[in-house]
């Protein structure tokens, strides 16, 4: 072959090492707009080519044989394209993903970034470059920049110029589904191979089912240890043999990954990777992905990853279990020591710089105290009078406390005042509406009463009027003696005396007693108006007292549900929160729930956050009704103790944003938030029993310094 490019002969001898064989093209190199890195030169008759595996071999052969004009059928067993290149994205969330398979590319490898180049595929940086990578062998922690590891990494076996090492930013299986999208229907996927022939005619490819192909020419893409489960007609030659039973080894590895809900190394400086002596590499793959959540993968080889492999499906379990909880004990008690050490390393800082500033103050008094004892003596007294002025501003503020609190005090006193006259009105309401009732009935009994004698009394007199008006003998006339029932007038005569003896004697003030009866009806007639009338006013006043409690109700509830959010998306760096009303028909009567979802996390109710989370939330809400309606003083006793270090620098950013309009006064035992204070007490003990209070201002001191 003449005119031989450097391209063409690492093409042929990566295709070569591959198991596949070339026949040779011509001299001439054919006329292609779009070049492709291991494109074929020349013009060769078509041949139809069967080729065996759709790894990336397969794939590549396929792609440039077909662009070279030849038919071609790619085989493969498996239900997808790529072969060693696999890209796993389930059952991870948050769109990460991780590599099975290849996943680094060097910077020698030309071929795979010239197509990947072809294909307009990106590629970005494969190590981090920035944080720290650790180093864990012999039970020795070691920690190693970024930039000394990339530039000259600590183990061997690869290339010093680790940096540039480059992957595809959305994933290796894109580089062979770019060639898949090319040769969709070249592609026979789940076609796993049986046999192949060859014969004076070319080659047949019996595939399981009974498919067979016929075809100038076979390649042979899979990996050496497959080709074991291929019949070959004629048989293979021993050298080939030989090399399919053992003759190459692979190099064996197992990955294992695994997705956390927070990247809690990173608090540490560290950027997830580093090297074990297992052997075993541990990844970050989504080191450069957005969100919380990160997948670490530990990468074992050799020896170790064949022990894990030959264990059964518990015993690896129980394997990754104890190696978690070994790992897990060690990052604890690594991170006790160091948190340990950086806080007497921190401590000792401050001690120092605390004394060489002590002892620069002291060289520095004593020089002025030298060059000037009245100035001494003058900034003594200014020193006392500043103390004297602070005492009495801070006696005044003592002052205005109490007159405050007594102005609260009396508040509350006529609130519950207020309150006692309701109630004591309440009763005496009920009281009377009580008597009410009584009286009506007693009037109703009266009436009736009245209205029986009344009738009673006309009957009577009717009966009477008839017989006064008629003589005796005319009484006589019309009576019978024959006829008459002297039974029955006997009983009749004695049922009147009866009902005359049960009337009583004639009340001759009946009439006078009925009209008062009806004076007095109409008095609580009207009483009973009136009383009905200041009802109903009641009924009215606290129907407008509860529209508009309701009204201004939800009025300061979406004022503070808005600050709520806003407060909470401040002290968070994202997510949400709000209060929620229970379900209720009356708006007075509802219950309200606090539901927030900190970033990366779900929406949820308060009682599931962490500690950490649940005390931002509610310094959260308290501020959000203290942004409503401010208040001169702000007292905040020890809010800030469940909170880490993030989370205290977020908490006292919001309280320096506050303090123009109000004073804070915080208790609190951490150094992060007493460093925002202008004025500092301290309460030591310095002999037993006995308290002692100290303060620094702030503003003085730095003036000492300075």
């Amino acid at each position: 072959m003449s005119n031989l490019t450097r391209r063409e002969f690492v093409r042929q001898s990566i295709l070569l090492a591959a198991g596949i064989t070339l026949i040779s093209c011509e001299d001439e190199k054919s006329d292609t707009i779009d070049e492709s890195p291991g494109q074929l030169i020349g013009n060769q008759p078509s041949k139809k080519v069967v080729i065996i595996g759709a790894g990336m071999s397969g794939l590549v052969a396929g792609y440039e044989l077909t662009r070279a004009g030849h038919d071609v059928i790619i085989l493969e067993a498996r239900d997808r394209v790529g072969g060693r290149v696999l890209t796993l994205r389930e059952p991870f969330s948050d769109g990460h993903f991780a590599e099975a398979g290849a996943a680094r590319i060097p910077p020698d490898h030309d071929l795979t970034l010239g197509y990947a180049d072809h294909f307009g595929l990106i590629l970005v940086p494969f190590y981090p470059q920035s944080n720290n990578f650790i180093n864990a062998t012999n039970g020795n922690r070691t920690l190693i920049p970024a930039s000394d590891y990339i530039n000259e990494p600590p183990w061997g076996g690869f290339p010093t110029d680790r940096k540039d090492f480059v992957k595809l930013r959305d994933g290796s299986e894109k580089l062979p589904q770019s060639f898949a999208d090319s040769l969709t229907e070249q592609i026979h996927l789940s076609t796993p191979v049986e046999s192949i022939e060859q014969n004076a005619g070319g080659v047949i490819v019996r595939a399981s089912g009974g498919t067979e192909f016929n075809a100038d020419r076979a390649l042979c893409t899979v990996p050496l240890p497959v080709l074991n489960r291929i019949q070959f007609t004629p048989s293979l030659s021993d050298e080939k043999i030989e090399a399919i039973n053992g003759g190459y080894n692979y190099a064996p590895s197992t990955r294992v990954f695994m997705q956390f809900a927070n990247r809690f190394w990173e608090s540490e400086e560290l950027n997830g990777w580093g090297n074990t002596d297992w052997p075993e590499e541990i990844w970050h793959p989504t080191w450069d992905r957005e969100g919380p959540k990160g997948i670490l993968m530990s990468y074992m080889y050799y020896g170790r990853a064949v022990e894990l492999d030959q264990l059964i499906e518990e015993e690896r379990i129980q394997t990754f279990r104890q190696r978690v909880e070994e790992v897990s004990e060690k990052l604890v008690n690594e991170r006790m020591a160091l948190t340990e050490t950086m806080e007497q390393q921190k401590n000792l800082l401050e001690n120092e710089q605390r004394l060489q500033g002590e002892h620069l103050e002291c060289e520095r008094r004593i020089e002025s105290l030298k060059a000037s004892g009245l100035d001494g003596e003058q900034r003594w007294e200014a020193g006392e009078k500043r103390i004297s002025e602070i005492d009495s501003s801070f006696d005044g503020l003592i002052e205005q406390r109490e007159v405050l609190q007594k102005d609260l005090d009396t508040e509350l006193e006529v609130h519950e005042n207020k309150n006692e006259e309701q109630q004591q009105f309440n009763q005496e309401l009920q009281g009377i509406q009580q008597k009410l009732a009584e009286s009506t009935e007693q009037l109703h009994q009266q009436s009736l009463k009245g209205t029986e004698f009344r009738m009673q009394r006309e009957q009577l007199e009717n009966q009477l009027a008839e017989i006064i008006e008629q003589t005796p003998e005319e009484l006589y006339s019309k009576m019978d003696p024959e006829s008459l029932d002297r039974q029955a007038m006997s009983s009749e005569s004695r049922s009147l005396k009866q009902r005359i003896n049960a009337m009583g004697y004639v009340n001759l003030g009946a009439p006078e007693e009925y009209e008062a009866l009806m004076e007095r009806i109409g008095f609580l007639s009207n009483q009973s108006e009136d009383l009905q009338q200041a009802v109903d006013d009641l009924k009215q006043t606290i129907r407008d007292i509860n529209n508009e409690s309701r009204k201004r109700f939800r009025e300061m509830f979406d004022q503070v549900n808005l600050r709520f959010n806003k407060v909470f998306t401040t002290l968070f760096e994202g997510g949400e929160a709000r209060m929620v009303l229970t379900e209720s028909e009356d708006l007075l009567d509802a219950g309200i729930d606090i539901v927030a979802q900190p970033p990366g996390k779900k929406l949820q109710n308060l009682n599931l956050l962490s500690g950490g989370e649940k005390a931002l939330t509610a310094i959260s809400l308290i501020f959000a009704i203290f942004l409503i309606k401010p208040s001169p003083f702000c007292l905040l006793d020890e809010v800030d103790a469940p909170l880490d270090d993030v989370n205290v620098v977020r908490f006292t950013k919001l309280i320096k944003s506050l303090t123009e309009n109000s004073q804070f006064i915080v208790i609190t035992h951490n150094k992060k938030t007493m460093e925002i204070g202008d004025l500092l007490y301290g309460v030591t003990m310095e002999n037993p029993g006995i308290s002692k209070t100290v303060s620094v201002q702030f503003q003085e001191a730095q003036k000492l310094v300075s």
